[in-house]
């Protein structure tokens, strides 16, 4: 029975880092895709508009990028997605999709996806990165304002869907009342360091060796934060930091 890593992120927490390591193990079958954006589409509405979406990059792409996007748009149901893997993935025991916007997914979805999977013979096994919660809102609105001009104001944006990313304790409620065994990771010690043994040894991996290339995780220009803004991201995220403290030993440089 092969494995399926599924990645539900977190958004900015360094899950394309994560995603180069794995896809070099010997035994974890990665591919060209990272984000798959399957099951959030399907579930939204059977993956209409992102095939629209990858259908209208098409034009601009490079020859790699367009043998991806054509793989991806033959998934169209579950039974294709892990067909998919069926036939790329050779004798290789783990399959990787790490798409970090299937951690604001409710707990009903990942039964139906446990369910998929199991239909398909393969076994399901999450693994997701957190972040010290304000650092981790703060990332992701500073990319979301260099990508798609998005406000750079911490707080208000707290008021906003993007901070339901560093919600920890909602996506975790959900995931592990179906996939109990979910394997927790974080950005300060697994990343930014480059030390993914933990995640490993949780998987029943031998780690590898971390390429020279992947050593240094990439810099960020974040914006600033005044004291009121701190005050407001420990009000907001207090219950994600307080679930995660239950359940796991954070890492020290987390505020709380």
């Amino acid at each position: 029975m092969k494995t399926l890593l599924l990645g539900i992120g977190a958004l900015r927490a360094g899950t394309t880092w994560l995603f180069d390591y794995l896809s070099r193990h010997p035994q974890v079958h990665g591919g060209p895709i990272k984000a798959f954006h399957f099951w959030d589409e399907w579930f939204r509405n059977d993956g209409a508009s992102w095939r629209r979406h990858l259908e209208s990059s098409l034009p601009g792409a490079g020859p790699q990028r367009r043998m991806a996007i054509a793989e991806r748009l033959k998934i169209i149901e579950p039974a294709d997605y892990f067909a998919h893997f069926d036939r790329h993935s050779g004798d290789k025991p783990y399959v990787l999709d790490m798409t970090s916007t299937y951690a604001l997914m409710s707990a009903a979805r990942f039964e139906a996806i446990a369910r998929h999977a199991n239909a398909a013979g393969y076994q399901v096994q999450v693994v997701y990165v957190l972040r010290d919660p304000i650092e981790h809102h703060r990332s992701v609105i500073s990319h979301l304002a260099t990508t798609q001009r998005g406000s750079r104001d911490f707080v208000s944006s707290l008021e906003t869907p993007v901070a339901d990313h560093s919600r920890y304790h909602r996506t975790l409620s959900a995931v592990i009342t179906v996939f109990p065994g979910t394997i927790v990771g974080f950005f300060e010690s697994t990343i930014v360091p480059g030390d993914p043994e933990a995640v490993m040894m949780a998987l029943g991996l031998p780690p590898l060796r971390v390429p020279d290339d992947l050593r240094r995780h990439r810099s960020e220009q974040l914006v600033d934060l005044a004291d009121e803004d701190i005050a407001a991201g420990m009000r907001a995220f207090m219950p994600a930091y307080e679930f995660v403290g239950d359940l796991y030993r954070k890492p020290p440089s987390w505020r709380a």
